[in-house]
């Protein structure tokens, strides 16, 4: 069943389109193996053979993402009582192999499009959407997906977090211009990244001003006066426990303990994290990174680890020590040992937000973008008028919209 115009329904019930993938996809591969089936099914129906395939795509993905592992979605979807029901659209080949997957819930309209279509499920905690998809499968992937989304009554498909460049994004809006899908680029943005291999202390000096540097140099004086400061990265699965604790307390101190919105205020946030935490290190995917003075733990960032990156995901630090700046001090010093430390990672992405302390440390940047697919001719009639409308309005505000597209 496919969602009616007038009424979608969150979960709608499971769907199967079968398309025989193209190009790059069936290069090389058995017959058994290029026959390409986009399906369509809610969270909680996956089954262990699905759940299996999508943790193994994960971990292959040309886009590494973290938000989009099963690792998170399973623990968020458990604990954190969504609104919306996530619904996995994904394509598996005839020989049982997961090659693309997203995650999204069926609204009946939003401010950017006010007719049923898909939109990438969200959490508090979510900072990248877009598509898991393998390696030489993508055209074939998204091929099929677009055939998928035009052949249903969704009229468009939205991404708020999604990947601006690279392969995936790439192949996304390309199939979508094959078959005549409409894209609107809509709000771009930059994060900082660093890349460790590409660090070292002559790194750091580089992506710093003199003033930050001096400044960097000032505070760590002020962590000597305590004992001797250095950083620490924790992987070993005797650890995890230790440092989940660590992170939880140092973040519920200072204003996130005032505002209740630390991770330990929340019963639910708490378990979704410890969940969470234990996915990922059961599948050595997580990464603490801890500055310490002697054995003091003052500041901890935990590292989401999918494919060959990391996702900066929480960060706790002691306000006692404020005047030292621990957190700042932490990703300075995550530059400066990356490539002893972390060369096993392709990037780091800080998940922060424009603006963010960590843009004067992290010398990198990654394009980020909310596009809206417009796959039917009432979608594109229906944004026709709703920019319409906001051009009309900006005329009686008499000033120039800034909402995204």
């Amino acid at each position: 069943m496919k969602p009616s115009n007038d009424s979608p329904p969150l979960v709608p019930d499971a769907t199967a389109t079968d398309i025989t993938s193209v190009g790059e996809a069936s290069t090389g591969r058995s017959a058994s193996d290029t026959a390409l089936s986009i399906r369509c099914e809610p969270l909680q129906d996956a089954d262990h053979l699905l759940l299996c395939g999508w943790r193994h795509l994960a971990d292959r993905s040309t886009e590494p993402n973290a938000f989009l592992s099963p690792d998170f979605v399973l623990p968020a979807a458990r604990h954190l009582a969504p609104a919306q029901t996530p619904l996995l659209i994904w394509g598996e080949t005839s020989a049982g192999r997961v090659v693309g997957l997203g995650i999204f819930e069926a609204v009946a309209g939003s401010p950017r499009l006010p007719l049923p279509h898909l939109r990438s499920w969200q959490t508090i905690h979510t900072f990248l959407d877009g598509f898991l998809v393998e390696d030489g499968w993508a055209r074939a992937f998204f091929n099929g997906f677009w055939d998928f989304v035009c052949q249903s009554e969704w009229h468009g498909v939205e991404l708020l977090r999604c990947p601006a460049d690279g392969r995936m994004a790439s192949e996304l809006n390309d199939a979508a211009g094959r078959i005549g899908v409409t894209a609107h680029t809509g709000r771009t943005w930059e994060r900082a990244l660093v890349k460790p291999r590409e660090g070292g202390p002559e790194a750091l000096a580089a992506a710093t001003s003199l003033r930050r540097a001096r400044s960097l140099r000032r505070s760590w004086r002020l962590l000597e006066r305590y004992g001797t400061p250095h950083v620490a990265f924790r992987r070993d699965a005797a650890t995890i426990g230790e440092s989940t604790a660590t992170l939880l307390f140092l973040e519920d101190l200072g204003w996130k303990h005032r505002a209740g919105t630390s991770l330990a205020a929340n019963p639910q946030q708490k378990r979704f994290f410890e969940d969470l935490v234990a996915r990922f290190a059961e599948n050595n995917q997580i990464i603490f990174s801890e500055l310490k003075v002697d054995e003091r733990t003052i500041a901890s960032v935990v590292n989401l680890v999918s494919g060959g990156a990391a996702f900066a995901f929480k960060l706790g630090w002691d306000p006692q020590f404020e005047r030292a700046c621990p957190g700042y001090q932490l990703k300075a010093q995550t530059v400066v040992e990356g490539p002893t430390q972390l060369a096993d990672l392709d990037f780091i992405d800080s998940c922060a937000s424009p603006g963010s302390f960590i843009e004067h440390v992290w010398p990198e940047r990654r394009s980020l973008c909310a596009p809206l697919f417009l796959a039917s001719r009432r979608s594109r009639a229906a944004r026709h008028l709703v920019d319409a409308a906001r051009t009309l309005r900006d005329f009686w505000r008499g000033s120039p919209s800034t909402e995204a597209k």
